[in-house]
């Protein structure tokens, strides 16, 4: 019952949509206008989103968001979490528990200011 994770790409705007769709029906997601809001990220900022999965099915989009650090001297970080299922702070502390892994960490060193101020 593992939840997997992996970076989604631009291509997947419209599989996550439709997943965001299906987690809130009452505020469907356009796949056009998400890949449009995907594609030319503002400068300076850092993105990531990810897929999730467990035992072989779709758990919507997971990500988070956030300014250059030089700005933002509270470290604000905004996180995304759109999915089906009942638990979403469950997949937001696994999410964010893959991204600030310490392997992640020393990939991403800009993620260490979030864990240690």
């Amino acid at each position: 019952m593992d939840v997997t994770y992996r970076r989604a790409v631009l291509d997947e705007a419209e599989l996550t949509a439709d997943g965001m769709a299906a987690s809130y029906p009452a505020m469907p997601q356009d796949p056009v206008v998400l890949r449009d809001r995907w594609e030319p990220p503002r400068r300076g900022y850092e993105y990531r989103r990810f897929l999730a999965n467990r035992d072989g099915r779709s758990i919507p989009f997971l990500g988070w968001v956030h300014g250059p650090w030089a700005k933002l001297p509270d470290r604000h970080c905004e996180v995304e979490d759109d999915n089906a299922e009942n638990a979403p702070m469950l997949h937001v502390n696994e999410a964010l528990g893959y991204v600030w892994r310490p392997g992640f960490v020393e990939h991403h060193k800009r993620v260490t200011n979030i864990v240690n101020g």
